[in-house]
């Protein structure tokens, strides 16, 4: 409804409609007809065709173009490794997390920002350039404008990471550019600026109010206590198809990566390659950030300095697992290169990450057909991991992998139910 209103106004910059009193239509709706339109994508179908296929079009742009950036991220950690990089797309787009919060914006926008800063980075053309370029601008604009510090904060310092690490991987490119690039590059940036203080001057009044309010204005969280979440992934992942998981199911949802399998696995790439892998490294900053955040309290000048005070734990908990994520997909890249781990060292770590989970599980009450549900998923996870993992007969841990990719894209797809039109609500 907060949608459709905008249209009877004409997408102007005020609605009377939602609140029945005159507000800004970006605060009532989301949608102004400005300038500052193009920092949003998934929302030129209203303006273009109106609020039927406005739906439609968002729905599908994000669904789209989410799983393919993320992939194309993934493709770049693992250096064109495909199966993985649809494995590690999958774990992180349909993942229940991503689902339960019907899309969440910083996946899609970090991702496609990252990714068209690499390719303009390697373009050859200046053609080329300038469109990736203008994707930046405008996935950079949209990242910065969807204003949720408690995920922008941390999502921040997991994007500039890996940012830093794509400029510096293409050192001897950026090294070699004429002063045209350099002027598409700079040229770029400022049409991101002029978007993001575009959309900032016109959701002003709104900012203004909301942060003159007790919460969220107001709202300071130090951090502690919330590493558990991520140690329900199972009921989180069945969460689709059960009906008694406990909890509020979007705020318990969380990444099927088996927490803190990633991590483990990324310290035993970098302790294989003795310490020469830029990419863990820089991941390891947020890494730890959020692990710390997640145990107990920061003192106040270090949540302070570190912004994590606009955060919260449990939002810290959730990039977290998006980080292990990242960990779990370079990991199986250097895996599938370098060699797996024996069945001594990988069979332990399997069973005590798995564990851990299921232990979890069983602290929040889990009883009957959910319990059951869990046991056979957990079973198929440790058996799924080891083939994966550990040396097998060529093609078992291909196979593995595209098992769990099912498991995840199947659990949550059945998360949104499909509408044909809006009839229903009109």
């Amino acid at each position: 409804p907060r949608l459709l209103s905008a249209e009877y106004c004409d997408f102007g910059k005020y609605n009377d409609i939602v609140r029945g009193t005159e507000t800004t239509n970006l605060s009532a709706s989301g949608l102004y007809l400005d300038y500052s339109a193009l920092a949003k994508p998934a929302d030129w179908g209203f303006y273009l065709f109106g609020s039927e296929y406005g739906v439609s079009f968002m729905w599908c742009f994000k669904m789209i173009f989410g799983f393919l950036f993320t992939f194309e991220l993934c493709m770049l950690l693992t250096r064109g490794k495909r199966l993985i990089s649809v494995l590690g797309a999958t774990i992180i787009w349909w993942s229940a997390f991503n689902m339960w919060w019907s899309i969440v914006p910083w996946i899609l926008t970090g991702s496609a920002a990252i990714v068209f800063f690499h390719h303009f980075l390697h373009a050859e053309k200046k053609r080329m350039q300038l469109l990736y370029g203008i994707g930046i601008a405008i996935a950079g604009a949209n990242f910065c404008v969807d204003l949720y510090p408690a995920w922008q904060v941390p999502a921040g310092y997991v994007f500039l990471m890996l940012l830093i690490w794509v400029f510096v991987e293409a050192k001897d490119k950026w090294k070699n550019f004429g002063l045209a690039s350099w002027g598409i590059g700079f040229g770029c940036i400022g049409f991101m600026a002029s978007l993001i203080g575009t959309y900032y001057y016109n959701y002003l009044e709104y900012i203004t109010a909301i942060m003159n309010t007790e919460y969220p204005g107001a709202r300071v969280d130090y951090g502690g206590f919330k590493l558990d979440k991520l140690l329900r992934y199972f009921s989180s992942t069945l969460a689709s198809s059960t009906v008694a998981v406990p909890g509020n199911v979007c705020e318990e949802a969380c990444f099927y990566v088996v927490f803190p399998l990633g991590i483990i696995l990324a310290i035993a790439v970098l302790w294989r390659q003795k310490g020469k892998n830029l990419l863990i490294w820089l991941l390891m900053i947020p890494t730890t950030l959020f692990t710390c955040y997640c145990t107990f309290p920061l003192p106040e000048f270090v949540a302070k300095y570190t912004l994590m005070t606009f955060s919260t734990t449990v939002r810290a908990a959730d990039l977290l697992g998006f980080v292990s994520a990242l960990f779990l997909v370079i990991a199986l890249a250097d895996f599938s290169e370098n060699g797996k781990l024996k069945w001594q060292i990988a069979v332990p770590i399997i069973v005590v990450c798995v564990g851990l989970a299921f232990v979890t599980e069983l602290t929040v009450g889990i009883s009957g057909l959910v319990l059951i549900k869990v046991i056979l998923l957990a079973v198929v996870t440790m058996i799924l991991l080891m083939l994966i993992l550990v040396e097998t007969k060529q093609g078992f841990d291909r196979i593995a992998m595209v098992v769990m990719a099912v498991i995840v894209l199947s659990l949550g797809l059945m998360v949104h139910p499909l509408m044909s039109g809006l009839d229903a609500i009109y």
